[in-house]
């Protein structure tokens, strides 16, 4: 499969950009948790979930305690981020923030009333009677319920949080110009292309190596093997 990549002025912004699998490579491919005290500022700030609560020109949102009420679906969530591979995505996403000196601010799963599946770029979050302000910090935001979460719907915050790293290294890469669904098939321009192509691919390795959600996909849609699906060796795109 020849794929070419057209971004002229932009060269330089990807080649910055491709510096994640060298990031990825020194710090993420740690034996089990041994590395993680040098990858994440604070022992146990891995990922936070924050529930929306209102908008006063950013989003705002408190983090969720054990009184924040849907405590089972709260655990579901956090059962589901602490599998190994979405635990090897929070890495990488932390990676990209060490590398741009970007570590203000927590690794945040915001969770929207209304909503969701989007990157998100600023964020107040209200704790007791103070509100403190991330203007700058890159973060995903979902709808999750008790349905949605029996049907993989943790699948695509690895699709956005792929997008939340490449805003962490790059938050000047321009945006493409299709308004066309974005698929693993699909075809737009190079520009967005390149960013869902990056997105999906997160999302593709999470159904293949979280043993639940790839038993869901390929019941749901009745393949013999999701894998199968992203076989490129059958034809060619020049």
């Amino acid at each position: 499969m020849t794929v070419a990549l057209h971004l002229d002025s932009n060269t330089k912004t990807m080649k910055k950009f491709f510096f994640i699998p060298t990031v990825v490579l020194c710090l993420t491919v740690a034996h089990g948790q041994t590395l993680d005290r040098f990858i994440f500022p604070k022992s146990g700030s891995k990922i936070f979930l924050v529930k929306e609560i209102g908008y006063d020109q950013l989003p705002v949102g408190e983090f969720i305690s054990k009184d924040s009420g849907n405590t089972k679906l709260n655990e579901k969530i956090i059962n589901e981020l602490g599998l190994p591979f979405f635990q090897t995505v929070i890495k990488l996403n932390q990676c990209t923030r060490n590398f741009t000196s970007d570590t203000v601010g927590p690794n945040v799963l915001f969770l929207s009333t209304n909503e969701g599946g989007f990157i998100k770029h600023g964020l107040i979050i209200k704790e007791k009677n103070k509100e403190i302000k991330y203007p700058n910090l890159n973060y995903v935001d979902l709808v999750i319920d008790e349905k949605n979460i029996s049907e993989a719907a943790l699948s695509v915050y690895t699709h956005e949080l792929g997008h939340v790293m490449m805003a962490n290294i790059m938050s000047d890469l321009p945006q493409g110009e299709s308004v066309l669904q974005h698929v693993s098939m699909g075809i737009t321009d190079y520009k967005k292309a390149f960013s869902e192509g990056w997105g999906e691919h997160f999302q593709i390795l999470t159904a293949l190596n979280i043993p639940q959600y790839n038993s869901y996909f390929t019941h749901k849609n009745n393949y013999s093997n999701i894998a199968l699906l992203w076989n490129f060796d059958n034809y060619s795109q020049n």
